[in-house]
C-alpha cells in the first residue's frame, strides 16, 4: 500500500520493480522504464464484473501472479517480456517526452493543434 504522505508517482522515482493490481500506475512504470509485475489474484472475478478496455492478460507488459509466492518467483526469474513491454508502451502511450503540458499551453495561447508541435 502507498502511504498517504506520498504520491505513487513519486514512489516511482525511487522503485526498481513495480508490483500493482489494475491500477494506472503502470503506464507511468513503462514511461520509466521500471519492470512490472500484475497482483491479479482476484483476475477472474475483476474481468467478469468490471472489465477491462484491453486484453489484459495478452497485453500485460509483465508476469501476471496471483499469490505471494508466484511475485517472488516473478521477481527473481530471468524471463524477457521486453517484447511485450515495448508493444505494450507503443500501443498505449502516445508522447514520451515531458512536454505535454508545454503543448497544451501553446495550443491554448496560439490557438494552434496541440499535435502539430
Amino acid at each position: 500500500m502507498v502511504p498517504d504522505e506520498r504520491e505513487g508517482i513519486e514512489l516511482l522515482a525511487m522503485a526498481d520493480h513495480v508490483v500493482t493490481d489494475y491500477s494506472a500506475i503502470a503506464f507511468e512504470a513503462t514511461l520509466l522504464d521500471i519492470p512490472l509485475y500484475f497482483w491479479a489474484f482476484d483476475l477472474d472475478d475483476y474481468s467478469a464484473k468490471r472489465g477491462f478496455a484491453m486484453n489484459f492478460v495478452d497485453e500485460a507488459p509483465g508476469p501476471i501472479v496471483s499469490d505471494a509466492v508466484q511475485v517472488v518467483n516473478a521477481l527473481t526469474a530471468e524471463d524477457d517480456y521486453s517484447a511485450k513491454y515495448v508493444a505494450f508502451r507503443d500501443r498505449y502511450i502516445e508522447t514520451r517526452d515531458f512536454d505535454n503540458s508545454e503543448r497544451i499551453v501553446r495550443a491554448i495561447v496560439e490557438g494552434s493543434d496541440a499535435n502539430d508541435r
